[in-house]
């Protein structure tokens, strides 16, 4: 994936927001990996200031590696 790859796969809101959605048929959470995760993140956060990541409910291998990444978390009880 490269940065016009990713661009491409952007949705924009109002246009002023930029949303990577999730797909629109339910996937295996545990189809992509830790890695996986790790390259969209570095390549979100080279071309934005802000990146909001909403997590499933479900804890997966790869909700350490946006744990991890963060500043900043919310969590619902």
């Amino acid at each position: 994936m490269d940065e016009e790859m990713f661009s491409q796969a952007l949705l924009t809101y109002e246009d002023k927001l930029q949303v990577l959605t999730a797909p629109d048929d339910m996937l295996p959470l545990d189809l992509i990996s830790p890695e996986d995760i790790q390259r969209v993140l570095d390549m979100a956060r080279s071309q934005f200031d802000y990146v909001v990541i909403d997590m499933p409910s479900t804890l997966v291998q790869w909700s350490e590696t946006v744990l991890h990444c963060a500043h900043v978390y919310f969590a619902t009880i």
